[in-house]
């Protein structure tokens, strides 16, 4: 699991790049990011046994997208100084979730079989038709 001191260290050395681009990376830093990378990938495996695990009104009440928000937006986002080098690794995330989450069984399950069929026949594709039915049900809850 990443500790506190890792994560203020990544932090710092992040503000230090920004504040002093350099090209190559010292090999310290390069031995503690390999260091960092197992305990990164165990946090976020720790996190899906725990999704997978809790009841859905404990999962509504800790994975809302107050606190899941700033997460994929980090994790999607296309800063302006390194935008060529986070493209294909941001494009390849999207290609997994259209191709994950637009499989016909999915999204009867999320959609519903009746109102997938009625949007379909409307000429709506399955992606369309989760974007549709995610749009009317985030705009009714914020009313």
């Amino acid at each position: 699991m990443l500790r506190k001191k890792d994560v203020e260290w990544i932090k710092t050395r992040y503000a230090l790049h920004k504040e002093k681009p350099r090209k190559t990376m010292s090999n310290y830093e390069r031995q503690r990011y390999y260091r960092l990378r197992p305990r990164i990938k165990e946090t976020l495996e720790a996190l899906v046994t725990v999704m997978n695990a809790l009841p859905e009104q404990q999962l509504e009440q800790t994975f809302s997208k107050d606190n899941v928000g700033p997460f994929l937006k980090a994790l999607f986002s296309m800063k302006v100084d390194d935008i060529e080098e986070r493209r294909k690794r941001i494009l390849e995330l999207w290609h997994f979730m259209l191709v994950e989450h637009s499989t016909h069984p999915y999204v009867i399950r999320l959609v519903g079989k009746e109102r997938l069929q009625l949007l379909t026949h409307a000429g709506i594709n399955p992606i369309q038709a989760l974007y549709v039915v995610a749009s009317s049900t985030s705009s009714r809850l914020r009313k």
